[in-house]
């Protein structure tokens, strides 16, 4: 699948403002994005008007109780055509995911499918679980090159299997309350990771219960900075390169960060007490590297009623001066190939594509975007975050931070056991059970069987 996410390098170009869709009133059949009021009540492909189904949308179990979510699927269903409901996945990350890869590939014929990660979407378009999506948007009246432009997927054979819902970028969103109190200046411009380690070691009170950081369980966590560096995941003539010493460099950083620096949870107090993926908003973190997706939290007041301001600021770069990249990727859904609704199953992501991002204060997966409309799209996340950022420093963050890109996860052949590998060998070390040089060998003899096995 070489070239498949290539998309994924020529991200944040630009930001679309809140309301951009909104011109899609008119419920003429020309509309290029399909996404007019009843777009999902539409005729068929043979002209006579369909009379609406119900389609079902995998989604793990945060999602579903994420009023982002439930929101717009209200939204759609409230249009009048189509109805969309929950096909919850037990579980959140990778425990959602091996449920949903056991019934696609038992032949589960719910209509929506979730792709969180490059990974997923690599391996479900290659595994055929995935609808191509060029005739279905034809006959939805939909351009979809017009549409998104660069930014649309595409596959070694030329179709697109899935829309992005979102363009996120990594950034460091920190809590001002616990920075006032250890008197700490907020971070901002550019940083080295040494600085971000001192800076969280300077907010970390063991006896307030305040850690200085925090970060998740995500594979790309344990080889954020070889990312950073763009270092090839692969090597030319098609093995994995993890014995790079960038790979054991980032796996070793990251280990620090909570058995040497303490500044966070360690990997095994991490696992053993269970830290959710959204402990930062308890309030007991200083600073947490994450997506951007994480912004639909921190101004989500119903949900998270948070009585302290939050800053963000660009993510720290490797002290070599190498590495001056923040990471990429896209969230998206695409179309179950065994559905027996792909029509109305598309007019739904393409609908969830071109509005999903406006709720979740992300980055919209489209081109051509003008600077008023960036600056309207930042005014509606900073009025919605009680007054704990402006316009001009989401722009500094979000537009002139003055980073480069990288994707976020390493995809390719065998991506998905090397993914798995990363996490087990990589808990070996982080618990103590294997020596670094032990770990980072047994990942390249592991993805090298993967690589292969999948090339057979």
């Amino acid at each position: 699948m070489k070239g498949f996410m290539k998309v994924l390098s020529l991200m944040l170009v630009g930001i679309m403002l809140t309301g951009l869709v909104a011109a899609c009133g008119n419920n003429s059949s020309s509309d290029s994005s399909g996404n007019s009021p009843g777009a999902n009540n539409a005729s068929g492909s043979d002209g006579t008007k369909k009379e609406p189904v119900t389609i079902k949308m995998f989604l793990d179990s945060a999602k579903s109780k994420n009023k982002v979510f439930s929101d717009m699927i209200s939204e759609y269903n409230a249009l009048g055509g189509d109805q969309v409901e929950m096909n919850v996945l037990p579980g959140d990350g990778v425990a959602a995911v091996q449920k949903m890869n056991i019934l696609l590939g038992s032949g589960d014929s719910t209509d929506v499918v979730i792709l969180d990660n490059p990974i997923t979407q690599e391996k479900y378009v290659k595994a055929g679980y995935l609808a191509p999506l060029n005739d279905l948007a034809n006959n939805a009246s939909v351009d979809l090159g017009k549409s998104y432009g660069k930014y649309l997927p595409k596959a070694d054979d030329g179709n697109t299997y899935f829309l992005r819902t979102d363009i996120g970028q990594w950034y460091v969103f920190y809590n001002k309350k616990i920075f006032d109190d250890a008197n700490v200046p907020y971070p901002s411009g550019k940083w080295t990771w040494s600085e971000y380690i001192e800076t969280a070691k300077k907010l970390t009170n063991a006896e307030k219960g305040i850690y200085g950081s925090l970060m998740l369980d995500y594979d790309n966590y344990l080889y954020f900075t070889a990312r950073q560096k763009d270092v090839p995941a692969y090597k030319e003539d098609g093995t994995s390169n993890y014995d790079d010493p960038a790979y054991k460099e980032a796996l070793k950083l990251f280990a620090d960060l909570g058995n040497v620096d303490k500044i966070q949870p360690s990997w095994l107090e991490f696992k053993t007490q269970k830290v959710a993926w959204d402990a930062f908003m308890t309030g007991n973190y200083g600073m947490h590297l994450i997506g951007g997706w994480y912004m639909g939290l921190l101004t989500d007041q119903k949900t998270y009623p948070i009585d302290w301001k939050w800053g963000v600021t660009q993510v720290p770069v490797p002290d070599s001066g190498d590495g001056d990249r923040t990471l990429v990727a896209g969230a998206a859904f695409g179309v179950n190939s065994k559905s027996e609704h792909k029509e109305a199953a598309f007019k739904f992501i393409n609908y969830l594509s071109q509005n999903l991002y406006k709720e979740n204060k992300g980055i919209p997966p489209m081109e051509n975007v003008s600077d008023a409309d960036k600056v309207a799209l930042l005014q509606g996340i900073a009025d919605s975050s009680n007054g704990s950022v402006t316009v001009d420093e989401l722009n500094k963050v979000i537009f002139d931070s003055g980073l480069g890109v990288a994707d976020e996860k390493i995809s390719g052949p065998g991506s998905s056991v090397i993914s798995q590998t990363v996490l087990q060998e990589g808990e070996l070390y982080m618990v103590g059970q294997k020596s670094l040089d032990d770990a980072i060998q047994a990942i390249k003899k592991k993805s090298d069987e993967a690589i292969q096995s999948e090339e057979e």
